[in-house]
């Protein structure tokens, strides 16, 4: 039980360790590891390339039968919660000075951000909801992002001297260490791995000399019971000769994206996640050592924030059901709508912080900007569990009427 639940949730308490850690390492971090440039050009490629080899690719049945459903997730996910609700609240915190600029920013472009790939998927499945829409919205989720996520964030806050590097320069990078490796990776998953596998020679398996001669040596009197046995085993032979003929062709068909370890490629990411977490916050504990990072940002100002997050959050996921049943409840599918409400509600951690790495990477803040998306990936994973049973039994009531 216990195992199970670390196991779960690995990465969060893994993000907790590697802060933790980072704060007392930040010299060894900053200095010694080369962290702007191994994030930079390592850990952040190796998360997107991961992440183009075990993306799924076949699932475009899903959006033609429920495209707007879809697309209007999308469009809440990406533009709904940035633009509508989060940066009115963190203009008004700021204000009044409820929140430091460096934590507004955090909020601001952990809203851009897509919904998580494996989150959403499993809360999906676990209370019955559509898991085929969950898989393609969060498929096509990632790849908008890359694009999407960088243009809201200039777009929210081009006015900001903090995000001053410039957009060539930022498109540049994100070719180089988001898109490319996530191509290169797709690439590779499509190849065929017929390649890869020999053919068995025909000399290994059975032949029909061998049998005739194992059926001359038997005794005359029992010949005829042996010629029955022979001619029964030849059936099942050539049977399963047809099974195994059916069953490496299959094989020769599938392509590496399809027998790549999957438990091997999620370790990897969350390893490159967590470097990418500890180089962070090592920055920023290193500069609030010889700088005044933390002159602005007292305790009081993350409290603020993270009590904003969870109630963002709440309000969000109303807002997302109401809207949800108000549109597509005449479609009497609720396991579209259970879908709809964690796809238009939860932000990836995983890609997330890559992306923040790719565009404001340069900033010795970059450790305040990640800890909104903390909070928020935090919240949804408790608010979205206590939802669960809560979700499967309605959806067992509506499927039971």
């Amino acid at each position: 039980m216990i195992l199970g639940v670390l196991n779960t949730h690995r990465l969060l308490i893994g993000v907790v360790l590697v802060i933790v850690l980072s704060y007392y390492t930040s010299n060894f971090g900053s200095n010694r590891v080369h962290s702007k440039v191994t994030t930079t050009f390592v850990a952040v490629p190796l998360v997107f390339f991961v992440s183009g080899i075990t993306l799924p690719y076949s699932l475009f049945h899903a959006f033609l039968n429920t495209p707007f459903f879809l697309i209007y997730i999308q469009c809440f996910n990406f533009f709904c919660i940035p633009c509508l609700v989060i940066y009115p609240i963190t203009e008004f915190l700021l204000h009044f000075q409820l929140l430091s600029l460096e934590l507004a920013h955090g909020m601001i472009m952990c809203a851009t951000l897509p919904l998580t790939i494996n989150m959403v998927i499993v809360f999906t499945k676990s209370a019955n909801g559509d898991e085929a829409s969950a898989v393609f919205s969060a498929t096509a989720s990632t790849f908008l992002g890359i694009f999407i996520t960088p243009a809201m964030i200039f777009l929210l806050l081009r006015k900001r001297t903090q995000l001053s590097q410039s957009i060539t320069h930022t498109i540049i990078k994100l070719l180089l260490t988001v898109i490319l490796p996530l191509f290169i990776g797709y690439c590779i998953a499509q190849i065929p791995i017929k390649y890869f596998i020999r053919e068995e020679s025909p000399s290994n398996g059975p032949s029909s000399e061998q049998e005739q001669e194992e059926i001359e040596s038997e005794d005359e009197t029992q010949r005829q019971s042996v010629e029955d046995d022979s001619e029964r085993d030849d059936e099942q032979k050539v049977s399963e000769g047809g099974d195994d003929g059916s069953e490496s062709g299959a094989i020769s068909e599938k392509v590496i994206g399809d027998v790549v370890p999957r438990e091997l490629c999620k370790l990897i990411s969350e390893l490159s996640l967590l470097f990418i977490i500890y180089a962070a916050f090592c920055r920023l504990f290193e500069n609030a050592r010889t700088t005044s990072v933390f002159a602005e940002t007292k305790p009081i100002l993350i409290v603020n924030m993270v009590i904003i997050q969870f109630f963002g959050l709440v309000f969000v996921m109303i807002v997302a059901w109401l809207s949800l049943n108000l549109i597509f409840g005449n479609s009497h599918n609720k396991k579209l709508i259970v879908m709809g409400f964690f796809g238009c509600t939860q932000k990836t951690l995983a890609l997330g912080l890559p992306l923040m790495n790719a565009v404001v990477g340069h900033n010795p803040h970059l450790g305040l900007y990640t800890l909104p998306l903390i909070v928020w990936h935090f919240f949804q994973i408790v608010l979205g569990s206590a939802l669960i049973p809560i979700l499967a039994k309605w959806i067992a009531a509506s499927e039971s009427e």
